[in-house]
C-alpha cells in the first residue's frame, strides 16, 4: 500500500484534505478503543478489532498529510542524510544490539535505558558512516554510497573502470 499511496499524487492531495479531520476523529476514537479493552462484552474483540484497524490507517494518513505540511521543506542538511540513511539503516541494528547488551545490565531504569541506547545509537551510527564506511571505497560500494571525488583527483573506484 505505501508504493502504491506514493507514486499517485491523488493520494497526497487526500492526506493533505483529511489530516485536520482524521486528527479530531483520532482524539475520539483512540481513548475509546482504550476504554473498550476494558469492557468484556459479546462482540468486544471483533469492534476492538475494527477499531484498532481503523485508527491505525487513520493515524497513517494524518501523519503523512501533516509530514507532507510541516516536514516538505529544504534544508542543507537533507541531500547529507538521505545519503546515509540507508547505510546507517543497515549499521544500526548491529550497533543497537552491542549498546544494549552493555546498557541494560546497568539497571538504570526504564526511561534513561532507552534514551541512553536510543542517542548513543544514532550518534554511533553516523559516526560509523560518516569515518568508516564513507573513507572506505570498497565500503561505499556495499553500502551504495556516491564516491565523491576532489577536484583533479580520481578515486580508486573510478580508476577501476
Amino acid at each position: 500500500m505505501g508504493f502504491i499511496t506514493s507514486s499517485q499524487p491523488s493520494y497526497q492531495k487526500m492526506f493533505n484534505r483529511v489530516r485536520g479531520m482524521g486528527l479530531v476523529v483520532l482524539i475520539v476514537t483512540v481513548p475509546l478503543w482504550v476504554f473498550l479493552l476494558t469492557k468484556d462484552f459479546q462482540g468486544a474483540g471483533f469492534l476492538l478489532t475494527v477499531l484498532r484497524t481503523f485508527n491505525l490507517w487513520l493515524t497513517l494518513m494524518v501523519l503523512l498529510g501533516y509530514g507532507n505540511k510541516l516536514l516538505n521543506f529544504k534544508h542543507k542538511a537533507i541531500p547529507y542524510m538521505n545519503e546515509a540513511a540507508f547505510p546507517v539503516y543497515i549499521i544500526h541494528q548491529s550497533v543497537l544490539v552491542v549498546i544494549g547488551y552493555f546498557f541494560l545490565k546497568l539497571n538504570l531504569g526504564n526511561i534513561p535505558t532507552f534514551l541512553i541506547i536510543m542517542v548513543l545509537t544514532f550518534v554511533i551510527s553516523l559516526l560509523i558512516y560518516e569515518f568508516i564506511i564513507k573513507r572506505l571505497a570498497i565500503l561505499c560500494w556495499a553500502f551504495g554510497v556516491k564516491v565523491k571525488s576532489t577536484q583533479g583527483q580520481k578515486t580508486n573506484i573510478e580508476i577501476n573502470r
